[in-house]
Parts: C-alpha cells; sequence; structure tokens
C-alpha cells in the first residue's frame, strides 16, 4: 500500500456476515459503521436494507438514510428491525449496503461490492424447535 492508501478513510462493515437467530417478538438489531484512516474531516455515506430472501414488511423493516461522521467520530451505527418470526418460517436473508460515499470517504474495491457498494449478509435464522422440514414431517403424520 502507499501511504496515500493508509491514509484514506473507508467505510467499513464490523464483519461481512452476521447470523441472528429468529426471535418469537420483533427486535432492533444495531449494525455498527466504521471509518478507517484520518478522522480529520466531516463525511458520510448512504445506507439501505435489501432483502434477499427477506421480504420488506414481513421479515424486516425497510430502513435508509445516511451515516453522518463529524471530524473525530470513527463509528457510528444503523438500527434496523428485525421482525418476529413464526415456528414454521425458514431462515431469510438481507443485505444492509452502504453506497454513494460523499466528502473524502471511499469504498475498499476488496470488499463485496467493489468500489460502488458495500454489503453486509444478515442471516436470520428459524426460531429455536421450529424448522420448516420438521412443520412438514408432523403435517405428514397427520394426513390421512
Amino acid at each position: 500500500k502507499t501511504e496515500d492508501e493508509d491514509l484514506a478513510a473507508y467505510a467499513k462493515f464490523d464483519c461481512d456476515r452476521l447470523m441472528l437467530r429468529g426471535q418469537a417478538e420483533s427486535k432492533k438489531v444495531e449494525i455498527t459503521v466504521k471509518r478507517t484512516g484520518l478522522p480529520d474531516a466531516a463525511v458520510s455515506i448512504a445506507y439501505r436494507i435489501d432483502g434477499l430472501t427477506a421480504v420488506e414488511g414481513y421479515d424486516f423493516e425497510k430502513v435508509e438514510g445516511r451515516v453522518e461522521f463529524s471530524p473525530g467520530e470513527t463509528h457510528k451505527s444503523i438500527e434496523i428491525e428485525i421482525m418476529a418470526r413464526t415456528p414454521w418460517r425458514a431462515e431469510s436473508k438481507l443485505l444492509v449496503i452502504l453506497e454513494d460515499p460523499e466528502g473524502d470517504l471511499h469504498l475498499d474495491p476488496a470488499d463485496d461490492g467493489g468500489e460502488g457498494q458495500t454489503f453486509l449478509t444478515i442471516t436470520v435464522d428459524v426460531l429455536p424447535g421450529g424448522t420448516t422440514r420438521s412443520m412438514l414431517s408432523r403435517i405428514d403424520l397427520l394426513a390421512p
């Protein structure tokens, strides 16, 4: 890396994948966005949530906006709501996307999404004790 690359400000997630256990109640999840490099200027980056197999309004509440970093700030949070699960729901996946940096902020081309976007994939697992397969087996046993 060059000295300029070491000093460049990048927006990143703490990780690129997150596994959540399904819950019987809706819950809010805090996602950390960090900025690397010298934090000497105000910068911002847009974020949004998209479903892969997850369905907006059923599995998660859609949110979008901008994360604003003031000079000196290196970590900010995005809050997303994961909806309550039923025992027969299969796992679902959604993406938290960072894009459109403003100021002297960049996206790491080595991250998922390249220079244009950075992704965090969230998998919401089934409720403990309930899976699609076990529910289907119980239904098959009850059929005449």
